[in-house]
């Protein structure tokens, strides 16, 4: 029977500081167990971003496991929160809870230029890079993806439901038109022979 985590258990868990058999408990509760698995995610999204020195607020800590579609394969979600000139970058699929953080400063204003924000993940066997390149307009960013490897694959941008923009033949690389501004939540949703291979979720969220 399922029961609600354990947070003081998780996080001991996390740490590494359980003993074995507590360890490959936990271990089984979070492959079986969907809360478990969720609130692992959340309270280590939290704990990593502590220890880079950013506050987690409320906001940012409200379930991070609401990005993870687990009934989804060959889904992964991407968090990107901008707290004042930084941008913090975490992620996590279904597999498992794979988890990746960095945190990057970023010249987001002032006069500089900043460069693309790149984001490489491993997805379906493919090397996949998301570029978010900052505009003008505060918090808005040019989207571009980039494949390790060619291959015949279309991708479609999915925001709200709704399927704002195709890009028929991404090669190695392909670029957006449509820009996103923070808040959203978008789906480029890649395809391949008219068959969906895989997803990749961005979330951008603004600490202000």
């Amino acid at each position: 029977m399922n029961t609600k985590p354990d947070y003081e258990l998780l996080e001991r868990y996390i740490q590494k500081t359980l003993g074995v058999a507590e360890q490959a408990a936990v271990a089984k509760r979070l492959k079986d167990e969907r809360a478990w698995f969720e609130a692992h995610l959340e309270l280590k999204e939290a704990l990593w971003l502590s220890a880079t020195g950013v506050a987690a607020s409320a906001q940012l800590r409200e379930k991070v496991q609401a990005m993870v579609k687990r009934e989804r394969a060959g889904f992964v979600s991407i968090l990107i929160t901008i707290v004042k000139e930084k941008i913090t970058i975490s992620s996590a699929d279904q597999s498992g809870g794979d988890f990746q953080g960095i945190a990057a400063e970023f010249a987001l204003r002032g006069k500089s230029e900043a460069g693309p924000v790149t984001i490489t993940r491993k997805i379906e066997g493919r090397t996949v890079t998301i570029l978010l390149t900052p505009l003008k307009k505060k918090e808005t960013f040019a989207l571009a993806v980039r494949l390790a490897k060619k291959e015949a694959l279309s991708a479609r941008l999915v925001i709200d439901d709704t399927e704002l923009e195709t890009v028929a033949d991404m090669g190695r690389e392909g670029a957006f038109d449509t820009h996103l501004k923070a808040p959203v939540s978008a789906d480029v949703v890649f395809y391949k022979k008219n068959k969906k291979a895989f997803t990749v979720n961005l979330k951008l969220k603004s600490e202000r």
